[in-house]
């Protein structure tokens, strides 16, 4: 551009020397005699117009390149939008997301479109990535497989999956396309919106079925050659006619309309097809198969076309017959009608297409607690549960839009007090003589009842009727989803605590049934308030609770909560005018404890657990281990074993002597059950007890004893008939019942043996049933000639109150105060030991001391006025033999 200026800068001059040279020829007089002078004007001259006119020149240029670069730049923008807009467009038309992948699944390109949900952390790059980083373990699995798939087949792989995408199901169709030998591109779309579609068609289309099955009203479907697809049952009760008598348009016709049939089916028929709209043609007189006339008020609408092509058609009838004679009467009565109205046993409301209440009777007026005048200034929306609003109005709309004409409906009502009140609500459309719709008559029902007692039984269905806590049901759902969700999210655990009560039946039969449930109440009130809003707390039955925790981060957490369970137990309890002391053994488990599958897995070990707790010692807490449920298996089989036993002889019985402490000489034996089991050895009843009891092979076992104690005792009194001999025999609490007794009179037919020479060893337990049954089992005991010794007593919540009401013979002290575990509390069991003696004195009972095992503690019961003892200190539980040698002997003095 500088050259262009230059090159007319020089011709401008020139022009402006030749103009000057030519006004010098023509005037030569202007010339004032100075040659030079004249030159050198001339020249300044020439050289100040010509800059001028080009400066004006360059400005011209300038702004006309500059105008051609704004254009340029402006219609190059323009393409740049309309590229970006065509790939914009491109993108959008693209599948949800392109990943480009290679047979290892390690991700080489991917392009996303903006709307589609991204699992996982978004941020994060995806080349690179494994298929195993973006997806669950199965999911990776079958995309893998996939992959593999398309590249040995070169062929293109779809299939579809179920991803959870923040929190939702997300339905993917998945394409694997082969890109190469090793690589394939994967096309991701989300068809979510098209499958929950596709259901809602399905399940429309089952509605639909399902609609005209039950339909009270007369329905047919036919395609337009004829043919009947078919009359639902409503159509067949009216007419007496089956789809089988009725196969075509035709043949209906001439059963229905007689000499109309042509007419019929020209004219209405026939048109159904033409429209694609509703159509209603009115009234039509029909004949049915036993002669009588109905009169049908038919509508009908075209569906779609059948997969043959053919058009199908919906007709609907109503049966009008006594609706138009009740019209007729209904005008010729109205008084009559509305004395019915208001009389009626169930609300009736009539109102229009706005909502608004025409009539009301005085039925829905006491309903709702309002007067008529009151209702009338209101809509249904006013009175209508808020959310109950949209369905209201659209049941309305659809009725006025001959939609349906009749819609029934369980709907809430507002009370004037601002309760609701939940109605059953038939919905129908008045109509004037000529058809047009007038207003909507609507029958309310009160089913509140009705609904509470479902809501009632659906709760009770899933909770405790007694303290109203979750119940088995309803707590396996839950552990199954928690145990599912820890599968999702492995860091987030949970702890199941299994609890179960201590001495609960002894609390439960001592004190009665009303104190034991409210104590259960009790309990279940403050483990609620212990636990957080997310966890679950549960009662299995009877004196068993688990809690459940979710979302612990350790084993820490749930062992926190563990203590305060047991630190809020150990608090008095007042319940029945008494304080009551309870306590627990909780076990524990965690889902990090071992891969659980089922709920039923994760409590079956807490319950292992809490065996084991109770085992130590109550209000204790143990945590699972593997090596539990190992030892719950051998606890099995020897369950397994117990039950053999009795077939096998596996069961001896020993003797341990009750001894005069005076004379020290033997006054009785106590016979003990000793099983000899083949491979763990010799086992006492306290070892076996608890599992003979809860499989209830304790009767027998117990009658054996009898059976057998009785036999001996009878052997001895014969070979030792200078020596008043009785035996003791321990009785389970749970058999005093009439079985037992009816058992004992038979064994003491056969063995004759002399009277008061049986002595039965009762629990003191056994005394906390209720009081009725005991003293009638105890008299018939001793009626047979059976002494009663209470056995470990002192150690249960009996009352003492009882022992003046009860024919009991002897009191045996529990050991614990003879020999305390505990060296300061000795002084405690002394003092407890002379009392109980003392208390026997006073009501004429005898006093056996047990557990006596050194020559102190012999002494000193004998310094207090004890008689008669036993313990290891005489002699341990010896076979039949050696029992035999005792008698034999004067005193048991050298042995001790």
């Amino acid at each position: 551009m500088n050259y262009v200026i230059l090159a007319i800068h020089f011709a401008i001059s020139r022009l402006i020397d030749r103009v000057l040279s030519s006004v010098g020829a023509h005037w030569p007089a202007l010339n004032l005699g100075s040659e030079i002078h004249g030159t050198i004007d001339q020249a300044a001259l020439s050289l100040a117009v010509g800059s001028l006119i080009v400066g004006l020149i360059a400005v011209v240029l300038q702004n006309h390149y500059l105008l051609r670069e704004i254009t340029r730049r402006q219609k190059a923008e323009a393409e740049l939008e309309a590229s970006e807009a065509h790939y914009r467009a491109l993108i959008q038309a693209l599948p949800d997301l392109i990943i480009r992948i290679n047979r290892y699944g390690i991700c080489l390109e991917y392009l996303a479109s903006p709307n589609f949900p991204i699992l996982g952390d978004v941020s994060l790059n995806w080349v690179g990535s494994h298929v195993t980083d973006r997806l669950p373990p199965d999911l990776a699995q079958q995309r893998l497989e996939a992959i593999h798939t398309a590249l040995e087949t070169q062929c293109i792989q779809i299939y579809e999956q179920d991803l959870s995408v923040n929190g939702r199901i997300q339905m993917e169709q998945v394409r694997v396309v082969p890109y190469s030998s090793d690589e394939a591109l994967i096309l991701v779309q989300n068809i979510s919106d098209r499958k929950r579609a596709e259901e809602k068609l399905r399940v429309s289309e089952q509605r639909f079925r399902r609609a005209i099955a039950m339909a009270p009203l007369p329905i047919m479907l036919h395609a337009e050659d004829g043919e009947v697809l078919h009359i639902n049952g409503t159509w067949t009760e009216l007419t007496g006619y089956t789809q089988q008598d009725i196969p075509t348009t035709q043949t209906w016709a001439e059963l229905a309309y007689g000499n109309q049939a042509d007419t019929i089916l020209k004219t209405i028929i026939a048109q159904k097809y033409s429209s694609e709209t509703r159509q209603d043609e009115g009234d039509l007189a029909i004949t049915t198969r036993t002669g009588h006339q109905l009169i049908w008020e038919f509508s009908s609408s075209v569906l779609e076309k059948l997969p043959d092509g053919r058009q199908v058609a919906i007709s609907m009838a109503m049966d009008v017959t006594e609706r138009r004679q009740a019209e007729k009467a209904l005008r010729e009565s109205e008084e009559s009608y509305r004395s019915i109205y208001n009389q009626a046993a169930v609300g009736l409301v009539n109102g229009t297409i706005d909502l608004k209440f025409i009539d009301v009777n005085p039925r829905f007026c006491e309903m709702l607690g309002y007067s008529r005048e009151d209702l009338l200034a209101k809509s249904v929306t006013d009175l209508t549960h808020p959310d109950d609003w949209s369905q209201s109005k659209s049941v309305v709309q659809r009725l006025f839009l001959n939609e349906t004409p009749y819609i029934s409906q369980k709907k809430r009502y507002l009370r004037k007090d601002g309760s609701s009140l939940w109605c059953n609500t038939g919905i129908s459309i008045v109509r004037d003589v000529e058809g047009n719709p007038k207003h909507t008559l609507t029958v309310i029902h009160d089913i509140s009842e009705q609904v509470k007692a479902e809501e009632q039984l659906k709760y009770d269905a899933f909770h405790d009727e007694l303290t109203g806590l979750p119940n088995r049901s309803l707590l396996m759902k839950r552990l199954e989803l928690a145990l599912k969700r820890t599968k999702r999210y492995p860091e987030a655990q949970l702890a199941v605590l299994f609890i179960d009560l201590d001495n609960f039946k002894v609390i439960n039969d001592s004190l009665g049934h009303l104190v034991g449930d409210e104590l259960l109440l009790a309990i279940a009130n403050k483990l609620e308030l212990i636990i957080r809003d997310t966890d679950l707390a549960a009662r299995l039955g009877g004196d068993e609770f688990v809690v459940l925790l979710e979302e612990i981060i350790d084993l820490s957490e749930a062992i926190l909560v563990t203590e305060r369970i047991l630190e809020v137990l150990q608090s008095p309890l007042k319940i029945g005018g008494r304080e009551l002391f309870p306590s627990a053994s909780i076990g524990i488990v965690t889902s990090s404890t071992a891969s659980y599958h089922q709920a039923a897995e994760l409590l079956r070990d807490a319950d292992v657990a809490m065996y084991c707790a109770k085992q130590s010692g109550y209000g204790q807490y143990v945590i699972f281990t593997p090596t539990m449920h190992l030892q719950a298996v051998q606890r099995l089989r020897l369950e397994h074993d117990l039950r053999k036993a009795l077939d096998n002889h596996e069961f001896l019985l020993y003797y341990q002597p009750v001894v005069n402490l005076n004379n020290q000489t033997v006054e009785a034996f106590e016979a003990l059950v000793r099983w000899q089991h083949p491979q763990v050895g010799s086992l006492s009843l306290n070892q076996f007890s608890e599992i003979a009891e809860e499989t209830g092979l304790i009767s027998f076992i117990s009658e054996w004893m009898l059976q057998m104690a009785c036999q001996q005792l009878a052997t001895w009194q014969t070979q030792f008939p200078q020596q008043s001999l009785s035996l003791h025999v321990s009785l389970s609490g749970q058999l005093l019942d009439d079985s037992m007794l009816t058992k004992l009179k038979d064994i003491l037919t056969i063995h004759q043996l002399p009277a008061n020479s049986l002595i039965l060893e009762i629990p003191e337990s056994a005394l906390l049933k209720t009081m009725e049954t005991t003293q009638r089992v105890f008299h018939r005991l001793q009626t047979h000639g059976i002494q009663i010794a209470i056995d470990d007593f002192g150690t249960g919540y009996s009352c003492l109150r009882y022992l003046h009401q009860l024919p009991i013979n002897t009191l045996k002290i529990d050991r614990s105060f003879i020999s305390p575990e505990d060296p300061h509390s000795h002084s405690h069991s002394q003092v407890i030991t002379e009392s109980i003696l003392t208390l026997c004195n006073s009501l004429g009972l005898q006093a056996i001391a047990q557990g006596i095992e050194t020559r102190q503690q012999l002494s000193w019961l004998r310094d207090i006025g004890y008689t008669v003892g036993q313990g290891k200190y005489f002699s341990e539980p010896v076979p039949v033999e050696q029992a035999t040698k005792f008698l034999q002997q004067e005193s048991l003095k050298g042995l001790a």
